[in-house]
Protein backbone atom coordinates (compact mmCIF):
# COMPACT_ATOMS: atom_id res chain seq x y z
CA UNK A 1 0.00 0.00 0.00
CA UNK A 2 0.96 3.58 -0.96
CA UNK A 3 2.53 5.16 2.29
CA UNK A 4 1.61 9.35 2.74
CA UNK A 5 3.51 9.90 5.67
CA UNK A 6 4.62 12.97 3.93
CA UNK A 7 0.99 14.25 3.93
CA UNK A 8 -0.57 16.19 6.82
CA UNK A 9 -3.97 17.24 7.15
CA UNK A 10 -5.53 19.70 9.63
CA UNK A 11 -9.34 19.30 10.23
CA UNK A 12 -11.51 21.49 12.67
CA UNK A 13 -13.99 19.14 14.68
CA UNK A 14 -16.97 21.95 14.83
CA UNK A 15 -16.93 23.15 11.42
CA UNK A 16 -15.80 19.84 9.51
CA UNK A 17 -17.47 17.17 11.79
CA UNK A 18 -20.05 18.40 13.89
CA UNK A 19 -21.71 17.30 16.78
CA UNK A 20 -21.46 13.58 17.74
CA UNK A 21 -24.95 13.32 16.67
CA UNK A 22 -24.14 14.04 13.13
CA UNK A 23 -21.15 12.21 12.36
CA UNK A 24 -20.87 10.85 9.07
CA UNK A 25 -19.31 7.02 9.15
CA UNK A 26 -17.89 7.60 5.71
CA UNK A 27 -16.25 10.14 7.48
CA UNK A 28 -14.73 7.91 10.14
CA UNK A 29 -14.19 5.44 7.65
CA UNK A 30 -11.93 7.77 5.70
CA UNK A 31 -9.56 8.69 8.65
CA UNK A 32 -8.96 5.25 9.22
CA UNK A 33 -7.97 4.50 5.98
CA UNK A 34 -5.77 7.30 5.18
CA UNK A 35 -4.24 7.13 8.76
CA UNK A 36 -3.18 3.17 7.74
CA UNK A 37 -1.62 4.29 4.86
CA UNK A 38 0.70 6.55 6.78
CA UNK A 39 -1.25 9.55 6.17
CA UNK A 40 -0.90 12.35 9.67
CA UNK A 41 -4.45 14.12 11.06
CA UNK A 42 -4.20 16.43 13.46
CA UNK A 43 -7.75 17.48 14.66
CA UNK A 44 -8.38 21.19 15.41
CA UNK A 45 -10.93 22.61 18.14
CA UNK A 46 -11.46 26.09 19.44
CA UNK A 47 -11.98 24.18 22.80
CA UNK A 48 -10.20 21.93 25.02
CA UNK A 49 -9.23 18.45 24.64
CA UNK A 50 -12.14 17.44 26.60
CA UNK A 51 -14.37 18.53 24.13
CA UNK A 52 -13.14 16.17 21.18
CA UNK A 53 -11.85 13.10 23.43
CA UNK A 54 -14.92 10.91 22.19
CA UNK A 55 -13.78 12.00 18.17
CA UNK A 56 -10.48 11.31 18.97
CA UNK A 57 -11.30 7.56 19.88
CA UNK A 58 -13.70 6.83 17.42
CA UNK A 59 -11.72 7.90 14.65
CA UNK A 60 -8.84 5.99 16.09
CA UNK A 61 -6.08 9.10 15.81
CA UNK A 62 -3.38 9.30 17.57
CA UNK A 63 -1.07 12.16 16.60
CA UNK A 64 -1.56 15.66 18.84
CA UNK A 65 -4.23 17.51 18.75
CA UNK A 66 -4.61 21.25 18.19
CA UNK A 67 -6.84 23.38 20.61
CA UNK A 68 -7.60 26.36 22.74
CA UNK A 69 -8.18 28.00 19.76
CA UNK A 70 -4.59 26.70 17.80
CA UNK A 71 -2.59 27.65 20.06
CA UNK A 72 -1.38 24.57 21.75
CA UNK A 73 -0.53 21.16 20.92
CA UNK A 74 -1.74 18.80 23.16
CA UNK A 75 -0.89 15.05 23.33
CA UNK A 76 -3.55 12.27 25.08
CA UNK A 77 -0.58 10.08 24.93
CA UNK A 78 1.27 12.29 27.66
CA UNK A 79 -1.67 14.17 29.02
CA UNK A 80 0.09 16.97 28.27
CA UNK A 81 0.56 20.13 26.25
CA UNK A 82 3.61 19.44 23.75
CA UNK A 83 5.45 22.06 22.41
CA UNK A 84 5.62 25.71 22.81
CA UNK A 85 6.96 27.47 25.81
CA UNK A 86 5.03 28.52 28.95
CA UNK A 87 4.37 31.83 30.36
CA UNK A 88 7.04 33.36 32.94
CA UNK A 89 6.47 31.19 36.16
CA UNK A 90 7.56 33.73 39.48
CA UNK A 91 6.41 37.08 37.79
CA UNK A 92 3.33 35.69 35.99
CA UNK A 93 1.79 34.20 39.14
CA UNK A 94 2.47 37.67 41.08
CA UNK A 95 0.35 39.56 38.28
CA UNK A 96 -2.51 37.01 38.63
CA UNK A 97 -2.44 38.15 42.61
CA UNK A 98 -2.72 41.81 42.01
CA UNK A 99 -5.20 41.23 39.13
CA UNK A 100 -7.23 39.27 41.22
CA UNK A 101 -7.07 42.04 43.84
CA UNK A 102 -7.41 45.02 42.15
CA UNK A 103 -10.60 43.74 40.28
CA UNK A 104 -12.55 41.86 42.67
CA UNK A 105 -15.65 40.66 40.38
CA UNK A 106 -13.69 39.47 37.60
CA UNK A 107 -12.37 35.80 37.47
CA UNK A 108 -9.68 34.08 36.17
CA UNK A 109 -8.91 30.50 34.23
CA UNK A 110 -5.27 29.03 34.44
CA UNK A 111 -4.07 26.84 31.80
CA UNK A 112 -1.52 24.45 32.78
CA UNK A 113 0.85 21.92 31.52
CA UNK A 114 -1.58 18.92 32.45
CA UNK A 115 -4.04 20.38 30.00
CA UNK A 116 -5.99 21.39 33.30
CA UNK A 117 -7.90 24.76 33.75
CA UNK A 118 -7.46 25.88 37.24
CA UNK A 119 -9.98 28.96 38.54
CA UNK A 120 -8.40 30.74 41.48
CA UNK A 121 -12.09 32.71 41.15
CA UNK A 122 -15.16 31.88 39.08
CA UNK A 123 -17.83 33.92 37.66
CA UNK A 124 -20.75 33.92 35.35
CA UNK A 125 -18.62 34.67 32.53
CA UNK A 126 -16.07 32.02 32.97
CA UNK A 127 -18.58 29.51 33.94
CA UNK A 128 -20.36 30.07 30.42
CA UNK A 129 -16.99 30.14 28.22
CA UNK A 130 -15.25 26.85 29.65
CA UNK A 131 -18.38 25.66 29.23
CA UNK A 132 -18.51 26.12 25.77
CA UNK A 133 -15.38 24.44 25.66
CA UNK A 134 -16.30 21.72 26.74
CA UNK A 135 -13.20 22.16 29.86
CA UNK A 136 -13.61 20.46 33.33
CA UNK A 137 -12.03 23.33 35.24
CA UNK A 138 -10.94 22.93 38.92
CA UNK A 139 -11.48 25.67 41.51
CA UNK A 140 -8.07 25.92 43.69
CA UNK A 141 -6.15 28.45 45.97
CA UNK A 142 -4.07 30.87 43.32
CA UNK A 143 -0.69 29.27 45.11
CA UNK A 144 -2.06 25.91 44.99
CA UNK A 145 -1.90 26.22 40.80
CA UNK A 146 0.82 24.11 39.91
CA UNK A 147 3.59 25.72 37.17
CA UNK A 148 3.86 25.27 34.45
CA UNK A 149 1.12 27.86 33.13
CA UNK A 150 0.31 28.14 29.53
CA UNK A 151 -2.22 30.95 29.38
CA UNK A 152 -4.56 32.62 31.63
CA UNK A 153 -7.79 34.06 30.85
CA UNK A 154 -9.24 36.92 33.07
CA UNK A 155 -13.06 37.20 32.46
CA UNK A 156 -14.98 40.32 33.11
CA UNK A 157 -17.15 43.19 32.64
CA UNK A 158 -16.59 44.72 28.90
CA UNK A 159 -16.55 48.19 30.28
CA UNK A 160 -13.91 47.59 32.52
CA UNK A 161 -11.02 46.26 29.71
CA UNK A 162 -9.81 49.99 29.45
CA UNK A 163 -8.81 50.17 32.88
CA UNK A 164 -7.62 46.56 32.91
CA UNK A 165 -5.16 47.43 30.34
CA UNK A 166 -3.97 50.78 32.02
CA UNK A 167 -3.68 49.18 34.89
CA UNK A 168 -1.52 46.38 33.42
CA UNK A 169 0.79 49.47 31.45
CA UNK A 170 2.16 50.41 34.70
CA UNK A 171 3.47 47.31 35.90
CA UNK A 172 7.04 46.19 35.38
CA UNK A 173 6.27 42.58 34.20
CA UNK A 174 5.10 42.67 30.56
CA UNK A 175 6.07 39.83 28.80
CA UNK A 176 3.52 38.31 28.04
CA UNK A 177 0.69 39.07 25.14
CA UNK A 178 -2.42 39.93 25.36
CA UNK A 179 -5.48 38.80 23.04
CA UNK A 180 -9.16 40.15 23.72
CA UNK A 181 -12.58 38.84 22.88
CA UNK A 182 -16.18 39.95 24.08
CA UNK A 183 -15.77 38.95 27.84
CA UNK A 184 -12.07 38.28 28.30
CA UNK A 185 -8.52 38.76 28.27
CA UNK A 186 -6.01 36.03 27.96
CA UNK A 187 -2.27 36.41 28.76
CA UNK A 188 0.18 34.20 26.40
CA UNK A 189 3.80 34.15 25.82
CA UNK A 190 5.21 35.91 23.28
CA UNK A 191 5.13 34.38 19.89
CA UNK A 192 2.66 31.50 20.00
CA UNK A 193 0.08 31.01 17.69
CA UNK A 194 -1.54 28.48 15.31
CA UNK A 195 1.15 29.82 12.70
CA UNK A 196 3.97 29.34 15.30
CA UNK A 197 2.69 25.53 16.09
CA UNK A 198 2.20 25.16 12.31
CA UNK A 199 5.74 25.92 11.88
CA UNK A 200 6.74 23.97 14.35
CA UNK A 201 4.90 20.92 12.89
CA UNK A 202 6.44 21.22 9.86
CA UNK A 203 10.19 21.46 11.17
CA UNK A 204 9.49 18.69 13.71
CA UNK A 205 7.86 16.34 11.57
CA UNK A 206 9.70 17.35 8.30
CA UNK A 207 6.44 17.85 6.77
CA UNK A 208 6.64 20.29 3.49
CA UNK A 209 4.27 23.07 3.41
CA UNK A 210 2.38 22.42 0.09
CA UNK A 211 1.77 18.19 1.34
CA UNK A 212 -0.87 20.25 3.74
CA UNK A 213 -4.47 20.34 3.32
CA UNK A 214 -6.21 22.87 5.73
CA UNK A 215 -9.62 22.01 6.44
CA UNK A 216 -11.58 24.34 8.43
CA UNK A 217 -12.03 28.02 9.56
CA UNK A 218 -9.37 29.05 11.67
CA UNK A 219 -7.53 31.94 9.98
CA UNK A 220 -4.07 32.33 9.84
CA UNK A 221 -1.25 34.66 8.49
CA UNK A 222 -1.13 35.30 4.91
CA UNK A 223 2.20 34.09 4.59
CA UNK A 224 1.48 30.83 6.22
CA UNK A 225 -1.62 30.74 4.20
CA UNK A 226 -0.28 31.06 1.23
CA UNK A 227 2.23 28.11 1.48
CA UNK A 228 -0.04 25.53 1.95
CA UNK A 229 -1.03 22.94 -0.37
CA UNK A 230 -4.89 23.18 -0.25
CA UNK A 231 -7.60 24.83 2.10
CA UNK A 232 -10.98 23.99 2.33
CA UNK A 233 -13.02 26.70 4.28
CA UNK A 234 -15.34 25.80 6.72
CA UNK A 235 -19.11 27.23 5.72
CA UNK A 236 -18.23 30.16 9.16
CA UNK A 237 -14.49 30.46 7.87
CA UNK A 238 -13.11 34.05 8.23
CA UNK A 239 -12.40 35.79 5.00
CA UNK A 240 -8.46 34.75 4.87
CA UNK A 241 -9.33 31.54 4.61
CA UNK A 242 -12.70 31.47 2.59
CA UNK A 243 -10.46 33.84 0.00
CA UNK A 244 -7.96 30.88 -0.23
CA UNK A 245 -10.06 28.26 -0.41
CA UNK A 246 -10.46 25.55 -3.04
CA UNK A 247 -13.68 24.36 -1.84
CA UNK A 248 -15.96 26.01 0.47
CA UNK A 249 -18.83 24.28 2.82
CA UNK A 250 -22.40 24.78 3.65
CA UNK A 251 -22.53 23.14 6.69
CA UNK A 252 -20.19 21.13 8.65
CA UNK A 253 -21.63 17.53 8.17
CA UNK A 254 -21.68 16.98 4.30
CA UNK A 255 -18.92 14.59 4.37
CA UNK A 256 -16.25 16.87 3.23
CA UNK A 257 -13.44 15.43 4.86
CA UNK A 258 -14.18 11.45 3.88
CA UNK A 259 -13.94 13.44 0.12
CA UNK A 260 -10.39 15.10 0.49
CA UNK A 261 -9.20 11.96 2.09
CA UNK A 262 -10.51 9.68 -0.51
CA UNK A 263 -9.12 11.92 -2.80
CA UNK A 264 -5.87 11.77 -1.06
CA UNK A 265 -5.38 8.03 -0.88
CA UNK A 266 -6.82 7.63 -4.63
CA UNK A 267 -4.08 10.24 -5.86
CA UNK A 268 -1.10 8.39 -3.86
CA UNK A 269 -2.37 4.65 -5.25
CA UNK A 270 -2.36 6.02 -9.21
Amino acid sequence: MTDLHHQLVICSAESCLGSPARWLPSDLAAIRLYQMMGGRLILETEGSPSSVRQLYRQAGLQLPILCWEGNWLYSFATGQICGGEPLPGRDMRALARDLLEAFPGAAMGILTGGGKVYLPRINRLAHAQLKKEGCLYILSELDSIPAPWYQVTFFADPAQFGRIRMYLSEKDFQNYQIRQKDLWLQFLPRGIGADQVLESIWRDWNIQPENTLWLGCRSLGPETLSRLGRVVAAYNAEDAVKKKAALRLQNACEGCIGKELYRLCKEAES
